[in-house]
């Protein structure tokens, strides 16, 4: 299965979406919620980051462990490529190689405001990415001098993203000329590459890949966002157990991890070991049959995590004040 996160990037287009399960943009959880969803493919081009949480980059460490292809392009997406392309994840288009480069290091050029999902997500503001393209054309056209091109790109840059309308770029008397040409040339470099983005998610498999060989520290995302994900939407699921060598390692290799499954259908998320053992020291109990479930008794799960490790008490204390192998979202 492959899942799209688009928005406002590619507001007023119709692309081809055909094996393509197609979502707004995302937000804290949702990423790893696609990987619970069984999503062999995730494209993250849209995200939110102001009213709620972002992405985290955690979720999409968690996706690359579990041997789902991650692409990103064109606005958080490109960010994210940028930030985690050494885990793995492949930064698609203009925008996001130039974040991967460090020619563009400004998180907030490709930031704007938008309209909602019932209007399909209109851009209400301008994306400093858009704008100095745009720029450039109507410059090279001779439509701006080298000093209005100058003037407008200072002043596009001077406003909040949430105020950055073409307007108010183009304020003033004299600048009626150039914003008709601003609008009438517009570069849309998003919507640029959240094609070639589309174009690259329809390529990828609609199986699962090995998982990326990535340490799992301890983290509030295992420890207690994970399990909430797990918990609100199968209090059924299943956890197998760990093997003993699973035990000594904290590197994720698919085939020889602890996997969750809803006693339905095959496996469908491979966790390593360390997030495992987190996960199954907050949220979890056993079974039975030996399984690691969900559990509503913390106290309980305590006490089963403890004989897990032997009598040694949690075992998510082993891992704590591991280094995080990546920085924290923004």
């Amino acid at each position: 299965m492959r899942i799209l996160f688009i928005g406002p990037s590619l507001s007023g287009f119709e692309p081809d979406f055909s094996d393509i399960l197609v979502r707004g943009p995302a937000m804290q959880g949702d990423i790893a919620s696609a990987v619970l969803d069984g999503a062999t493919a995730i494209g993250l081009v849209d995200g939110y980051f102001d009213a709620v949480a972002a992405p985290w980059h955690k979720e999409i460490l968690f996706a690359l462990a579990s041997g789902v292809t991650m692409l990103g392009a064109s606005s958080m997406g490109a960010l994210r490529a940028a930030e985690c392309a050494s885990f793995g994840m492949r930064p698609i288009g203009s925008i996001a190689e130039a974040y991967y480069s460090g020619a563009l290091d400004d998180d907030a050029a490709v930031a704007l405001s938008h309209g909602p999902k019932e209007l399909g997500y209109p851009p209400l503001t301008e994306p400093l990415v858009d704008v100095q393209p745009t720029l450039d054309k109507a410059y090279s056209l001779g439509l701006l001098s080298k000093a209005e091109h100058q003037h407008f790109w200072k002043a596009a840059c001077r406003l909040h993203f949430k105020d950055r309308t073409d307007e108010a770029i183009f304020s003033g008397r004299e600048a009626s000329a150039a914003l008709s040409a601003y609008r009438e040339h517009r570069v849309n470099r998003k919507a640029e590459d959240a094609l070639l983005l589309i174009a690259e998610l329809r390529k990828c498999a609609t199986v699962r890949s090995q998982g990326a060989d990535i340490p799992q520290q301890s983290s509030l995302f295992a420890k207690q966002v994970l399990p909430e994900l797990l918990s609100a939407r199968k209090p059924e699921a299943v956890f197998t157990q760990p093997t003993s060598s699973d035990r000594r390692s904290c590197s994720l290799r698919a085939g020889s991890l602890p996997t969750v499954s809803d006693g339905l259908s095959a496996p469908i998320l491979p966790l390593c070991p360390t997030v495992a053992r987190q996960v199954g020291s907050s949220s979890i109990g056993r079974s039975a049959g030996g399984a690691v479930q969900l559990s509503a008794d913390p106290a309980e799960e305590g006490r089963q995590a403890a004989a897990e490790s032997g009598g040694g008490g949690d075992p998510v204390a082993a891992v704590e004040g591991l280094e995080d192998a990546s920085k924290a979202g923004k």
